[in-house]
């Protein structure tokens, strides 16, 4: 009981601490006076200056790489595992990247999910959980003086004791979301131009929201890989070294763990066509896609480029980037063509320089979107450096991300669009006027 040990000591702590902070922390709320025309003679400590945030990274003997900045007012705790999406599922294991998402923060080895939260919650700290198809995240915002002690708790989601009501309940909840999101026309779309660009039978090809999960391929996934080797956790607001150490001291309650290959190949873009009519109120929905490579900002340069050449709607994900729209159904013919064209289009030098202004400022705004989107920031930054060998950002400011964008060239950005592939149509919706891939294919 030796982690829940440590995490019970951190929830004392915190909660003796808890009223101080919540004084400290608060905002100011008036809507025709702020405190210091108010109370005179109240010394003003909010809000507090903003101070530039220094990166560091440190690589553990375990594989597990350890990323911070010290410039956010609150801190975020993420661990991030990078082939914990359904792309790296096996087809026995098809649904078990959805279902892990339900499973995070469960019984462990030595503490139950009940004092988990609990230790959680004493602490001040509010976790969360997320996946996709490419990776998965667990971990917590909470005040920057309990981040490092609290890190046990997920650390935890590599040492689960596999429950079985735990386990069944999670396969549970995801099929009643997997059933919840198929009916957004939404989600429905974003399965569907996977399945386009990479077929239906693969496993990045075949839904995410999938409710096929059994209870031995949820283990079989989670044990495979949600482990430390390769993985990210990245915190805000804190300092390195003392970060660090803390990491370390939980990682000695924690068994270690191994990195088992998947044991399927890798998917291939090969530009194909998904099709789901069902009554929309008399909408279709349609998107377009080609193949992309890159690093995030690359894909987020070319994913500007797409929607202020041609006015649609664009989106970029590891490996594609395309366009999308929604319609009458009578109109679904035209809004194809209009998506078609917007990929055709050549990417002017003008178009591109536009297009890394926009790309800037969104990151800008995301760093100073709150410390969970600059955690998010960090771990994307880190992983470019370990997949497609991006120089890393030591400081995380203004200045240094508008840097790193004014870097990309416009020859990267060309070579990141691999339009010679081809393209893939999905179609959702009263999509009898989307006309077929076969028919307008010819037109990229």
């Amino acid at each position: 009981m030796a982690g829940l040990t440590v995490l019970s000591r951190a929830a004392a702590n915190a909660a003796s601490k808890r009223a101080i902070i919540s004084v400290k922390k608060g905002r100011e709320f008036s809507a025709l006076f702020n405190a210091t025309e108010e109370f005179p003679d109240v010394h003003r400590g909010f809000p507090t200056p903003s101070k530039a945030g220094v990166a560091e990274v440190t690589k553990l003997s375990n594989g597990l790489v350890v990323v911070t900045e010290d410039g956010s007012s609150t801190s975020t705790v993420s661990l991030t595992f990078p082939n914990g999406g359904s792309s790296s599922e096996t087809f026995s294991e098809a649904g078990a990247a959805f279902a892990n998402k339900f499973f995070a923060y469960k019984s462990a080895l030595d503490m139950s999910s009940i004092a988990i939260l609990r230790a959680l919650e004493n602490g001040g700290a509010s976790p969360f959980t997320s996946a996709s198809r490419h990776s998965a995240s667990v971990g917590y915002t909470c005040a920057p003086e309990n981040a490092g002690s609290l890190v046990g708790s997920i650390f935890s989601q590599t040492a689960s004791s596999y429950e079985v009501w735990d386990v069944q309940e999670a396969i549970k909840v995801a099929k009643e979301q997997a059933a919840a999101a198929a009916s957004s026309p939404e989600v429905s779309l974003t399965e569907a131009i996977f399945s386009a660009s990479y077929g239906g039978e693969s496993t990045i090809g075949r839904p995410f929201c999938n409710a096929a999960c059994t209870a031995a391929g949820l283990v079989s996934f989670r044990q495979r890989n949600y482990v430390f080797d390769g993985s990210i956790l990245a915190a805000t607001g804190v300092q390195h070294a003392t970060f660090v150490k803390e990491v370390e001291g939980a990682l000695g309650e924690v068994p270690s763990t191994a990195h088992l290959p998947p044991a399927t190949a890798a998917a291939n873009f090969f530009g194909g066509e998904a099709r789901l009519f069902a009554p929309a109120g008399g909408s279709a929905h349609v998107a377009l896609s080609v193949s992309a490579t890159g690093s995030s900002k690359t894909l987020s340069v070319l994913k500007h480029c797409l929607s202020l050449s041609s006015g649609v709607s664009a989106f970029a994900v590891p490996g594609l980037v395309g366009v999308y729209g929604t319609a009458a159904a009578a109109e679904a013919g035209k809004l194809t063509d209009s998506l078609l064209a917007a990929l055709g289009k050549s990417l002017t030098d003008d178009v591109i320089q536009r297009a890394k202004i926009n790309a800037k400022a969104e990151a800008m705004f995301a760093l100073e979107n709150g410390s969970k989107s600059l955690s998010e920031y960090l771990t994307c930054s880190r992983l470019d450096k370990m997949t497609m060998n991006v120089p890393y950002m030591d400081a995380f400011t203004a200045a240094s991300v508008a840097t790193a964008f004014d870097d990309i060239t416009s020859k990267e950005v060309h070579d990141a669009f691999i339009k010679k592939a081809g393209f893939s149509l999905a179609a959702v919706g009263e999509i009898q006027n989307v006309p077929s891939h076969r028919s307008i294919s010819s037109k990229l």
